[in-house]
């Protein structure tokens, strides 16, 4: 028929009652035709289907008579709607639901078809081919008993497994069986622990840390923030002493010490902890762990200064951590090392108090800082840490005549001030001098800063530009392979002293610790 116009629909006085348009989705529920995530990612949304032409839910009629009873034939209660739903899918083509036990042996599943590497998981395992599977116990006769000595298994079906197991969950709990919480839980065995230094007693057996300038004051069974140093009974220990978590054989300029002994290695080592927390920490799995969270071997401080005569490595590297917080392990290498002629060098970030970084300072013979910022506020919110005293540590590493060399990492919008750099390198020519090598290293995403770029190389060849003019002599830039930054140049001459291709030694062409054109001599331990 040709199309009209019917003018206004009339509505019954049962669709009066109805809103005129209901949303989208609703409207698709009452009509049945919900599309699934995928239609609706596609916007692909089906038409409705008319209110009266839906069909109507009917009622099947069981199949068996015992199934009228509100169960299946054999006892066996019906599956619900929401037990249905639990299983996740649907049964294959052919295989319709068992309308009571299921009759001889199951059907034969192929290892590939199975998952877990071919295992059927739902199988028990050794099986006898005579097993009952109409609620017997397995192993032949008798109701109770196993002739075959294993234990006795009965199949159930899902309601009355998911009954039982509420019920028992209850028992469980009221009968306390169930895993305790972690408050509650049994103690781990106590790691070895050695006598630490530099701490005090306080009342009602705490102590107070005076290692570093944190003073950490711990009660009974607590530890610092370092976590590696603890209280036992009114005393404080270490827990690393004689063990370490990492060990390597680097290149010396990978710490990165570019005017001590260029060219050699360095036994490498460390133990967990810090006592600050950079949120740029490249080696915060160590350094942000305790010992029982990380393996650990056993180390002896002779042990470590044997190997290195054995293997010809000139120095030993305290580094990857803190130092700081395994003072007492790091003093004993340098002391075991030194007695074999092999050199202790530390790499810290200079949160430690005077007296033990005197101690330090009388066995090692390189220490290199790794300076934050030139910034409270960086230190504060970035690191969790103090800039006072690890200026006062840096002034104090000069004054005992240790080599020293500084590190700042330029993080791209923190750190980067050209003003602020202005100002370190100010500090540094007044305290230190202009022959300090000083090295601008490059940022990546690590830890929790992930959120930043690496530090453009225009930004850090900008702060080298800045340290040179206010007089520093030796600038370098890290974590930037093939730069002309990497290189050692004569300040009075300008020629290349030391060529390097990231940690590797392209040329030396010092004379004794002098530059071969002009004389000049250059600060280091060569």
């Amino acid at each position: 028929m040709p199309a009209c116009d019917a003018g206004p629909v009339r509505r019954t006085r049962r669709e009066a009652r109805r809103p005129a348009a209901a949303p989208v989705r609703i409207r698709l529920a009452r009509a049945g035709t919900l599309p699934s995530p995928v239609a609706r990612r596609a916007r692909l949304l089906p038409r409705p289907l008319p209110p009266r032409s839906r069909p109507r839910r009917v009622r099947r009629p069981a199949r068996r008579a015992g199934a009228r009873a509100g169960g299946r034939a054999g006892g066996v209660p019906a599956a619900s709607r929401a037990g249905r739903l639990l299983r996740g899918r649907r049964r294959r083509a052919g295989h319709g639901p068992r309308d009571g036990p299921r009759r001889g042996p199951p059907p034969a599943r192929s290892a590939r078809s199975t998952r877990r590497g071919g295992l059927d998981r739902h199988r028990l395992p050794d099986l006898p081919p005579d097993a009952g599977r109409d609620g017997q116990r397995l192993g032949g006769p008798g109701p109770d008993r196993n002739p075959g000595g294993g234990a006795a298994v009965s199949r159930i079906d899902r309601r009355a497994f998911c009954r039982g197991a509420a019920a028992l969950g209850g028992a469980a709990l009221a009968a306390g069986t169930l895993r305790p919480l972690r408050a509650d839980a049994p103690d781990l065995p106590e790691l070895p622990a050695r006598a630490a230094d530099y701490w005090e007693r306080l009342a009602d057996d705490r102590v107070r840390c005076l290692l570093c300038p944190r003073h950490c004051v711990v009660g009974p069974g607590g530890r610092g923030l370092c976590g590696v140093r603890e209280n036992r009974g009114g005393s404080y220990y270490t827990l690393v002493h004689g063990r370490c978590c990492s060990e390597h054989i680097d290149p010396i300029e990978k710490k990165p010490l570019f005017h001590f002994r260029p060219g050699t290695q360095a036994w490498s080592l460390a133990a967990p902890g810090c006592n600050i927390e950079c949120r740029f920490c490249q080696n915060w799995e160590i350094s942000q762990a305790r010992p029982e969270q990380i393996e650990m071997w056993e180390r002896s401080p002779e042990a470590i200064a044997a190997a290195c005569v054995e293997r010809a490595v000139p120095s030993i590297a305290l580094t990857y951590s803190e130092p700081v917080v395994w003072f007492e392990y790091g003093r004993d290498i340098a002391a075991a090392a030194r007695t074999r002629g092999i050199d202790t060098v530390v790499i810290t970030n200079g949160f430690i108090e005077p007296e033990p970084l005197r101690e330090w300072c009388g066995l090692v013979r390189a220490i290199k800082v790794d300076f934050k910022a030139f910034t409270q506020r960086f230190y504060r919110d970035v690191c969790s840490g103090d800039l006072g005293p690890v200026l006062d540590t840096i002034g104090r590493i000069k004054d005992a005549g240790v080599w020293l060399e500084l590190v700042l990492l330029i993080v791209p919008t923190l750190n980067d001030d050209e003003t602020e750099i202005k100002a370190l390198s100010r500090w540094i020519l007044q305290r230190l001098g202009p022959d300090v090598p000083v090295h601008f290293t490059r940022f990546h995403p690590m830890y929790k800063l992930t959120n930043l770029e690496p530090t453009p190389v225009a930004t850090l060849e900008r702060c080298r530009e800045i340290a040179r003019a206010e007089g520093l002599h030796f600038v370098y830039l890290g974590n930037v392979p093939r730069h002309p930054g990497e290189n050692t140049y004569c300040p009075q001459c300008g020629k290349i002293l030391v060529e390097r291709l990231g940690f590797t030694i392209l040329e030396n062409r010092l004379r004794n610790g002098r530059c071969p054109d002009c004389d000049t001599s250059i600060p280091g331990v060569w």
